[in-house]
């Protein structure tokens, strides 16, 4: 399985001009497809947020250059995850509130007593 640390390096070795745009997206679509069965959370918000670039620059919505600096943006990103348990109901006074936000480098949950 691969590991958000394989995937920051390959994509580190794109950037840096070590392989080119054609190999870094096959390693991506070859080594990540399956990435949701991973276990690693990190890897997975990692390979999204690059086949979300990748899409933007296939389809022709962004040049090869926004291209290169979108996937910097994600290379020095701090992807984390975060899992948020159920608390029994006594420990809050009424139902919990949950916000998310999310954005393309990084994605954060919290969860306030209402």
């Amino acid at each position: 399985m691969v590991s958000a640390s394989q995937i920051r390096n390959e994509l580190a070795f794109y950037l840096a001009g070590i392989i080119s745009l054609d190999d870094f997206q096959d390693w991506v679509v070859l080594r990540t497809w399956n990435v949701s069965n991973s276990g690693s959370k990190a890897a997975e918000v990692l390979t999204f947020a690059i086949e979300e670039s990748l899409s933007e620059y296939t389809s022709e919505h962004i040049p090869e250059n926004e291209l290169r600096k979108e996937l910097d943006l994600i290379l020095r990103a701090d992807t984390r995850s975060v899992q948020i348990s159920y608390s029994p109901q006594a420990i809050w006074s009424s139902k919990p509130n949950l916000s998310f936000t999310a954005s393309r480098t990084s994605v954060l949950a919290v969860a306030a007593p209402v």
